[in-house]
């Protein structure tokens, strides 16, 4: 890509050209469709507090997510799109907020499945 193609160089208003006008609104409507998509997260993050990671997705499923909103972040560091930085950005740290929650409630619920066997298991050997 040339460094003339990238709306980060020669963003001069008076001096825009029709390829580079079509860049910079490419990139805008780039920009409103990732905050637009990341912000659909918002609900599943609020599901998965409130239910305390029952009813949210599965943990196989989000960390694929992860792995592909990874990918995609290389991918649009190497293209020089903004667009897709900032909606990777915020699908990574979204779904890195899904998943610390799921494991943290995932760890309290087998740490009081444990300790509620053992406190039966010391009842049922009292005599």
């Amino acid at each position: 890509m040339k460094s003339s193609q990238c709306i980060c160089y020669n963003l001069d208003p008076y001096n825009l050209t029709q390829y580079e006008i079509y860049n910079v609104v490419r990139e805008i409507m780039g920009i409103l469709s990732a905050l637009t998509s990341a912000i659909l997260f918002i609900p599943d993050i609020i599901l998965t507090c409130k239910t305390r990671g029952k009813k949210s997705h599965n943990f196989k499923f989000l960390l694929l997510f992860l792995l592909g909103a990874f990918f995609w972040l290389i991918y649009g560091i190497l293209m020089f799109s903004i667009s897709t930085i900032i909606l990777e950005i915020f699908l990574i740290t979204n779904i890195g907020i899904i998943l610390l929650f799921k494991c943290i409630y995932t760890i309290k619920q087998k740490n009081l499945l444990q300790s509620t066997r053992d406190n039966n298991i010391d009842v049922i050997s009292e005599p």
